[in-house]
């Protein structure tokens, strides 16, 4: 959809409105055109079992609206007991 046209607005309703609901222990919050994903799990495994479930499903339904995530816009963070972690492309 172009940026600024007069009917993205209305294409960006349409398409969050139909974003299926998040996974099992996933979570999802919004605001303009951000998207944070949230996850959480006392297990590093079973955190990136759930994420790997949310993306696998999420790939579908972008293929689907032919649609895509800007990696290199892309932020990871882990917060952990222990600190936080930080990754993006750029890193």
């Amino acid at each position: 959809m172009a940026q600024g046209g007069l009917i993205s607005p209305v294409l960006f309703s349409l398409c969050v409105n139909y974003i299926p609901p998040p996974s099992h222990h996933v979570e999802l919050a919004l605001y303009a055109d951000e998207t944070a994903i949230i996850a959480t799990s006392r297990k590093l495994k079973l955190l990136a079992s759930y994420l790997e479930s949310f993306f696998n499903e999420r790939r579908r339904w972008l293929n689907e609206w032919e649609d895509t995530i800007k990696v290199s816009r892309s932020t990871t963070i882990i917060f952990t007991s222990a600190g936080c972690a930080s990754s993006s492309p750029d890193q």
